[in-house]
């Protein structure tokens, strides 16, 4: 992203099962995903999941972000 200079990316089907939120090397990762259990508590694959990469620069832009699950 720093070499082609772009703001945010969004990732498709990333596969993910719990949602999440994190920084590495300054850069916003959120990862969304509607997380369900079965009856005896393991994580079901409901979706491929979806996640944003936002750039350090812009991460105090965002106003308000919300992930599935």
């Amino acid at each position: 992203m720093r070499q082609k200079k772009k703001d945010i990316a969004l990732l498709t089907e990333t596969h993910i099962k719990e949602p999440d939120t994190f920084k590495t090397e300054g850069f916003l990762l959120i990862r969304s995903v509607a997380a369900q259990r079965d009856p005896k508590g393991k994580l079901i694959q409901t979706c491929t999941g979806v996640s944003l990469l936002i750039a350090p620069h812009m991460v105090a832009m965002i106003q308000d972000i919300r992930p599935l699950g």
